[in-house]
């Protein structure tokens, strides 16, 4: 019974604790072989220009970053088989062959190395030159070879090396040469040997590989002990102790103390030296990420990528800047929806199966216990935590207030709303050393006064129901708020202040961040970022570089940058500079899907940020690597198809075809690279483009030339190197330069002088010539100058006599115009005057407009003890014949209604027709010496008593609009005047009129009017539909509209015929 209990218990210990690896750095593999084809990777090298090389047990690769390029036997290599690779200048490689062989690359082509003494079978294990320029080359089981540019030499046991069989070659800042044997160091200076083995101190015989760090102290890998560093001044190692990872087959040093070692079957060891000396080994296997356990090369490039060559591949190892934490490596959850680390340095974690406390060993692996289990408080969502002055946690739940946890003893107490929160679900906690503020979701804020260990109640009505999302207390002692307010806030002395941005408000706020000045940072959900100034704000969009939207979270790392946390990936914001640096797509920090304000800086400075997919570890010791400029360099210059020589750069003029190829390098995230090109004499301004290519000029003309690239992270800031740009001038054909040019100057100024004076030779001649022909013809010329002042004397006469014509007939037309002036005058003063009209109609308006002086448009009103009397005529012609015929209607008119007493419109009218014939001699029989002059009018009688009016017209209808429709009272067709024989009755038409109706006489120019945009006449139907669109108005208002209308329709055209319209509104 005692033994099940105790396997019980043990079982449930194991569910509780697990024991996982530390963080794994992100892993990015690369595959040179399509499909399952068997290879290894020999080894890896990072050239003087930036690219990486990959040696091949099935070939060379050359890596931009982008695009591997592969190099075989049929591109000139000696052998397929890759095993060393060395830079010995700016432009030639060595390629070591297992084989034995050489293959050395210029830039542009592939030869082997074939001196006189000949090469061995032998594998090549390693290639180096010294300061002297004489190049080294290790192999396995021939010692090492010398050659200085004329013979090869070799050193082996026989010359004091200490073992045939040589893995490494490592040069010193002294020019020392060490190697790495089978049997110890052997070290090589100004041709001396010194053997240096297990006797000395070293751990392990079998030396695999050797650096020299920055330090000058000497780092050996070996076969079975790991490493050691020998101090060569001193004459002593230092074993590095707690090895049992097996073979070492190459190492590199990252940053001080932190050492990447490659193995022969244990996958990557990362080595952390503590600063009391203790190593902490994390071991990287396949389970990581790592294609294969089994690897030959490790190597860093100058951006800190790790690159590590072995069995089926490779794998590039970014910075550590980022580190992960995650199921892959051992986690036992994958949401971290928040994170804290306790006084004891245990790492706190909200997540989905709970409340998880991760306890670190010795060699940075955690050990992860269920909080949750172990309080026996069910299925409880925790969301928030936070640790205060005396070590105790507390963790915000969603729907279950809030737990104060001592991390020594797992005791808890359990706050809840409404005795002490003012809402359930706890989102975020932050404080001071004195107040713990509670940010909930529908609540506001609850506030903990850790001196009186009590809740403080707040009553803010801006807060009541909010949902708030983050909290922050800066030096001043501010609280600052983000949440559902609209605007950023922050509560001071007992009350809440708005800082409101002007023209904008905010949907939410959702994270907070104070830099090292004490300014406050916000964030919003969909303009940016806000920074705080004083009392005023300052939005901070894609205009300054924060191109990211549903930003999760923000924060200021131990830099003083801004870290911008999105889903799309992580931005640095330099307050005062700029983007930094921005991590999207590609970087492998994209879509990690970060939770809202799950963000935590512990007392190293690294940033913890939790992800649905795990937590991502921030070190900004490493952002000196990541942000590193971008490198381009032109890797192709040739002419004709053919390599240009690098010293050279004037041309013929007929060598005029140039190709260019750009490379940038930038292995942290190639694909975030963007380019920019010209050639200066060339092309007008810059190209871009966002891939490395390979461009053609061709027939470029003679001229100076330079062609430039540069490359960009973020498409604003432009970075160029000493090889990213070529300068080379094109010489002109001689029939271009100045000395040919200068000779054919010479002989045409001699041939136009030879020409010059044979050609004044001819002029003299022919000037003796001419001067005959010329008094011969000036004597001509005299004689027709005596007659042609004759005729001037006569025109002048003829001119006197017209200008005289011309002033008497401006006078007779100036006579003219005064008469018709003055008629106009008398016209105008046979119009009853306005005073009369406004005294007989009150509500009214005329819109006359003559065509010219005078008018054969008139109005009349009249009025007598029973009826008031009003009419509009349109007289035969316009100008002085209307104007003669409108006086005549005028005074027919008021003598008419002055001798008949009791009269309708129509015989009005029809007195009218007969006085007009009168008149105007129409009834006589001789129509040779009738004029047929008349006119259209018509007339109304209103009787006030009874608002009845008598209307009949001739030609002239009349419109009467009520209530918004118009009547139309048609005229007769009856002449009044123009020699009519005709003798019908004109039409009496009796209209019963109310208030408000409105009485509309004209005469026919309004609708007679050209204009418009088709130069055609107004027309009635338009006549009308605007005085319905008008009637309401006043009626001077409506005067002047119906003005204005007909002036726009005229335009710039004349106008054709006098206009007159009345209008009479009935009271």
């Amino acid at each position: 019974m005692k033994r099940a209990i105790l396997l019980a218990s043990v079982f449930c210990l194991l569910t509780i604790i697990q024991k996982v690896m530390a963080q794994t750095p992100f892993l990015k593999p690369h595959q040179l072989f399509r499909g399952k084809e068997e290879y290894n990777v020999n080894v890896i090298y990072q050239d003087p220009k930036g690219w990486i090389w990959f040696g091949t047990d099935h070939g060379l690769f050359r890596f931009d970053g982008i695009n591997y390029t592969k190099f075989t036997a049929s591109e000139g290599l000696a052998d397929e088989q890759i095993t060393a690779i060395k830079s010995t200048s700016e432009r030639e490689i060595w390629i070591g062959h297992k084989t034995g062989k050489i293959s050395i690359y210029d830039g542009n082509v592939f030869y082997q190395f074939k001196p006189e003494e000949g090469l061995g079978n032998i594998e090549i294990t390693d290639i180096d030159s010294d300061s002297s320029g004489v190049i080294w080359y290790s192999t396995l089981g021939e010692g090492v070879f010398r050659y200085d540019n004329r013979y090869l030499t070799n050193l082996n046991t026989d010359d004091s090396i200490s073992d045939n069989y040589v893995y490494d070659i490592e040069i010193d800042k002294d020019g020392a040469l060490w190697l790495a044997t089978d049997n110890g160091i052997t070290r090589i200076f100004e041709g001396k040997s010194e053997i240096i083995s297990m006797k000395d101190g070293l751990n392990d015989n079998i030396v695999r590989a050797i650096k020299v760090s920055q330090d000058d102290r000497i780092w050996v890998g070996t076969e079975e002990k790991g490493l050691s560093i020998y101090d060569n001044r001193k004459k002593i190692f230092s074993s590095i102790e707690g090895w049992n990872f097996g073979a070492v087959t190459g190492f590199t040093i990252s940053l001080e103390n932190d050492i990447w070692i490659s193995t022969e079957r244990q996958g990557i060891i990362q080595l952390k030296l503590s600063e009391t000396g203790i190593p902490l080994y994390h071991q990287i296997t396949d389970k990581e990420g790592l294609i294969s356990n089994r690897l030959n090369t490790i190597i860093k490039d100058r951006e800190d990528n790790i690159w590590i060559g072995g069995k089926q591949g490779i794998i590039q190892a970014l910075p550590p800047a980022f580190e992960f934490l995650n199921k892959t490596n051992g986690t036992p959850f994958e949401e971290a929806y928040n994170i804290y680390k306790d006084k004891n340095n245990d790492l706190w974690v909200c997540t989905e199966s709970g409340l998880f406390r991760g306890t670190p060993d010795n060699t940075g692996q955690y050990a992860w216990e269920n909080i949750s289990n172990r309080l026996h408080i069910g299925k409880v969502n925790f969301i928030s935590l936070f640790s205060d002055r005396t070590g105790q946690i507390w963790a915000g739940t969603y729907g279950a207030g809030v737990f104060r946890i001592n991390p020594d003893n797992l005791s808890f107490k359990k706050f809840t709303a409404p005795g002490d929160l003012n809402d359930n679900n706890v989102i975020s906690i932050s404080g001071n050393d004195s107040l713990i503020w509670f940010s909930t979701l529908g609540g506001g804020v609850s506030c903990y006064n850790l001196n009186e260990s009590e809740f403080v109640r707040f009553q803010y009505n801006e807060l009541n129901n909010s949902y708030i999302y983050s909290t922050k207390t800066d030096k001043s002692g501010k609280i600052w708020i983000a949440g559902s307010l609209k605007y950023p806030a922050y509560v001071s002395d007992d009350s809440i202040h708005l800082i409101k941005h002007e023209g904008v408000r905010f949907s939410q706020l959702y994270s907070i961040a104070i830099d090292s000045s004490d300014g406050i940072w916000f964030s919003t959900g969909d303009k940016g970022i806000i920074r705080i100034s004083g009392d005023s704000s300052y939005v901070l969009g894609e205009t300054d570089g924060i191109s990211f939207d549903q930003i999760q979270s923000i924060i200021f790392d131990k830099l003083d940058n801004l870290l911008v946390i999105s889903n799309r990936g992580l931005l640095f914001f330099k307050p005062g500079k700029g983007v930094l640096l921005e991590l999207g797509e590609n970087s492998g920090l994209s879509y990690k899907y970060p939770v809202l304000n799950s963000v935590y800086s512990d007392k190293d400075g690294h940033i913890w940020i939790g992800t649905e997919t795990g937590i991502i570890i921030y070190n900004p010791d490493y952002l000196k690597f990541i942000g590193q400029n971008p490198r381009v360099f032109l890797s192709t210059r040739n002419l004709f198809y053919n390599p240009i020589e690098d010293d050279r750069s004037r041309f013929r003029y007929s060598d005029n075809n140039f190709t260019f190829g750009y490379t940038g390098i930038w292995f942290s995230n190639p694909e975030g690279l963007s380019y920019r090109y010209k050639l200066e004499g060339y092309d007008i301004d810059w190209l871009y483009s966002n891939r490395n290519q390979t461009l053609t000029y061709s027939k470029l003309p003679s001229g100076n030339y330079s062609f430039k690239v540069e490359v960009s992270l973020d498409g604003k800031t432009w970075y160029s190197s000493e090889d990213s740009s070529y300068t080379f001038i094109l010489k002109p054909p001689f029939w271009r330069r100045w000395w040919f040019l200068s000779g054919l100057i010479i002989l045409i100024i001699s041939g136009i002088y030879l020409y010059i004076k044979q050609r004044l030779s001819k002029l003299e001649q022919a000037k003796e010539k001419l001067e005959f022909e010329v008094e011969k013809r000036t004597e001509e010329i005299r004689n027709k100058n005596r007659e042609l002042e004759i005729q001037k004397t006569e025109i002048a006469l003829q001119r006197d006599i017209a200008e005289e014509q011309r002033d008497k007939i401006e006078a007779q037309k100036e006579e003219i115009q005064s008469s018709i002036r003055y008629a106009s005058r008398i016209q105008t003063a046979a119009l009853p005057p306005k005073k009369h009209l406004d005294s007989i109609l009150k509500e009214y308006f005329i819109l006359n407009k003559p065509c010219e002086i005078v008018s054969g448009d008139f109005y009349w009103i009249a009025k007598n003890s029973t009826h008031t009397f009003f009419s509009v005529g349109d007289c035969t012609g316009h100008g002085v014949p209307g104007s003669f015929m409108s006086m005549l209607g005028i005074s027919a008119l008021n003598d008419i209604v002055k001798s008949v007493q009791v009269c309708t419109a129509s015989s009005v009218l029809n007195i009218l027709r007969e006085r007009i014939h009168e008149s105007l001699h129409q009834q006589d029989a001789d129509k040779d010496l009738t004029t047929f002059d008349g006119m259209d009018i018509n007339l109304c009688i209103l009787d006030p008593e009874t608002n009845i009016i008598q209307f009949s017209g001739a030609h002239n209808s009349l419109y009467l609009i009520r209530d918004g429709e118009i009547n139309i009272y048609p005229a007769d067709k009856i002449d009044i005047g123009r020699f009519s024989e005709e003798r019908a009755e004109f039409t009496n038409h009796l209209i019963k009129c109310i208030k408000g109706d409105i009485l509309y006489l004209f005469t026919d120019g309004y609708a007679d009017q050209f204009g418009g945009p088709r130069g055609r006449k107004y027309k009635s139907q338009r006549f009308r539909d605007f005085l319905i669109s008008v009637h309401r108005e006043s009626m001077e208002t409506q005067e002047k509209m119906l003005n204005e209308e007909i002036e726009n329709w005229k335009g710039k055209m004349s106008q054709t015929d006098d206009i007159m319209v009345m209008g009479v509104k009935i009271l």
